[in-house]
């Protein structure tokens, strides 16, 4: 939304929204118990958060809690496939998606601070996600459905 599009709807400056959801994300995730928790929507939620404090800046924040978040993924098993597990496709999916974007997530942070990424190749062997849309993925289907060619669905 562009700076005028946020103060028609929201009566509020674009970074005073920010922070204020940001606010309201850290308190969510602490009450989650984020760094223990063996939910993967919290997992989820803590990966959202992470891509809006890199995109807002804060890079220094954004990779020293990156770290726990490849921690977090790993100990639920994310760094392997979700069909080494037998899980349904939907479930495998998701474990896809949110492995993938914190594999982004941790190469830009590292290089920004100029480190090495945390997660290093050949530790993880994690499909990358299908080329679908999202109307594709059911979450009772028993069969993955079959990717696209060319582009998909925002």
């Amino acid at each position: 939304m562009s700076v005028d599009e946020i103060r028609i709807n929201f009566a509020s400056e674009k970074k005073f929204i920010q922070d204020r959801y940001c606010f309201a994300a850290e308190q969510a995730l602490a009450r989650a118990s984020f760094l223990d928790s063996c939910d993967l929507i919290t997992l989820q939620a803590f990966v959202l958060y992470l891509t809006i404090v890199r995109c807002q800046g804060e890079a220094r924040v954004g990779w020293a809690l990156s770290r726990p978040a490849v921690a977090v993924a790993q100990s639920l098993g994310m760094h392997r496939d979700g069909s080494h597990f037998g899980l349904a496709p939907f479930e495998c999916e998701m474990r896809c998606r949110v492995w993938w974007q914190l594999c982004v997530l941790d190469f830009r942070n590292s290089e920004k601070q100029g480190t090495e990424p945390s997660i290093a190749a050949g530790t993880y062997d994690t499909k990358l996600p299908l080329n679908i849309n999202d109307s594709d993925l059911l979450p009772n289907a028993t069969v993955s459905p079959e990717p696209r060619i060319g582009l998909t669905e925002k």
